[in-house]
């Protein structure tokens, strides 16, 4: 094929609508460029409403802390990309050139691909985070509710969200604790079981301490206690998480109903040393107590993990069991990369199977078309006359245009000897006599 031929086919096949996936994700560029393309997910409709402007439907915006994603099903790539960046610049008040230089692009496998891997918290920084499938599904429905989602982008949507799913349920992507306070959690409910119905104690209401505190509430703990030395300033935040406040002398009273205690004071010298736990201890018959110290300097006495009933852990042993859960999650996002690669490659298939319907629809009701007319024709031919006839009449079309494509090269997206391939191949016509996958005729007698 000529080059003049070559742009025409490349042309022809720019211009094929296909998935196309533009964004930003902080975690891929400059520390530079992240500060200033960060967009508020309260600017998400202005940044539609500019691509809209610009020409594009068949949208999904999803705009996080983390990323700006858009995915489309467009006819013209090179001008969604270019559309995205503009939009985006004029947004963030920034040069077109730093967008430009920030963005990446996937398209048709590649753009299903990574919007799985979105969906499933796999792309994210900590994979696993469980509020991007929320971000996604909510995306998909504010572009919906614009009508901005033709068939094709509501199929891939749609599969989208259930792989999302099915990434949560399959896969340890979202099962380990990632961070300090839900270690905590994970710990308490290996001690306790249900911490639903443990209590709970916040010796020093430091900002480690009462996020510790909030996370056993979001677990489901009910009781909870709150005593500080500066008990002004503790009212505030116990409020905040529904806690009653203790006087903070009366510890030692509040300390045998405490099965989970959290210190956080940091003043120097153990608030809780072996002796006063030991004696809580003894007044709650070694029911066992979880003891969480995030003070710097420490505010209980290491000692006391010696004591019957007492489990102490440190800022430091729960630091260990998040970074093993980062660990976990990164090893499965590296199996559930491989799931999103498979199920982007099935639904492909898929809707080029769903493709090919109209065309084999088309193709069956020309054959039916032309035996219709034969047998019109000639009422009165054998079998083995009209079936002659039949196939002659339908490849007479089909070989003129082969040979004035040989003849003239025109300038077709399909050169002639890559049809002839294209016919071998679905027909079985090769040196084979047949194609890969085509089944094979029955034996006699089977």
């Amino acid at each position: 094929m000529n080059d003049a031929a070559a742009g025409a086919s490349r042309a022809a096949v720019a211009e094929t609508p296909g998935f196309i996936l533009v964004g930003v994700a902080r975690d891929r560029i400059s520390a530079t460029a992240a500060e200033a393309l960060v967009l508020d997910p309260a600017h998400a409709p202005m940044f539609l409403d500019r691509l809209i402007a610009s020409g594009f439907g068949n949208i999904v915006l999803i705009a996080t802390c983390d990323r700006i994603e858009a995915v489309g099903y467009q006819r013209s790539s090179g001008a969604f990309v270019e559309a995205f960046v503009t939009s985006l610049a004029t947004i963030a008040g920034v040069e077109t050139e730093m967008v430009r230089r920030s963005v990446h692009r996937f398209e048709d496998a590649r753009a299903v691909e990574r919007l799985m891997a979105i969906a499933g918290g796999i792309e994210s920084t900590l994979p696993g985070e469980p509020e991007v499938l929320a971000q996604v599904r909510e995306a998909v429905a504010a572009a919906a509710a614009l009508e901005l989602v033709g068939p094709e982008l509501d199929r891939l949507t749609q599969s989208v969200l259930a792989f999302g799913k099915r990434v949560r349920t399959e896969t340890d992507v979202g099962r380990h604790v990632v961070s300090i306070a839900s270690a905590a959690v994970g710990v308490a409910r290996e001690v306790f079981g249900d911490v639903a119905s443990a209590s709970a104690l916040v010796v020093g209401a430091s900002e480690a301490a009462m996020v510790i505190a909030g996370r056993l509430r979001d677990a489901g703990l009910h009781r909870l206690t709150v005593t500080d030395p500066s008990e002004g300033r503790v009212a505030g935040l116990a409020r905040e998480i529904g806690a009653r406040v203790a006087p903070y002398a009366g510890i030692e009273a509040e300390l045998p109903e405490a099965d989970i205690v959290i210190a956080g004071v940091g003043r120097g010298g153990y608030v809780l040393d072996v002796p006063r736990v030991d004696a809580a201890l003894r007044r709650r018959r070694r029911r066992p107590m979880f003891l969480v110290d995030v003070a710097v300097p420490a505010d209980i006495a290491p000692d006391v993990h010696r004591l019957d009933g007492a489990f102490l852990y440190t800022f430091a042993d729960l630091e260990r069991i998040a970074e093993q859960g980062v660990a976990r999650r990164r090893e499965a996002a590296a199996e559930a990369s491989a799931m999103a690669a498979e199920a982007a490659a099935e639904f492909l298939l898929s809707e080029a199977e769903r493709a090919a319907v109209p065309a084999l629809r088309a193709l069956r009701d020309r054959f039916e078309q032309a035996r219709a007319e034969l047998l019109t024709e000639r009422p009165g031919l054998s079998a083995d006359e009209a079936t002659r006839l039949l196939v002659a009449r339908l490849l007479h079309g089909p070989a003129l245009a082969l040979k004035a494509m040989a003849r003239s090269g025109e300038r077709e997206a399909l050169d002639a000897a890559t049809l002839v391939r294209i016919i071998a191949r679905l027909f079985g016509s090769g040196n084979s006599g047949e194609h890969p996958g085509a089944p094979k005729p029955p034996k006699e007698g089977a």
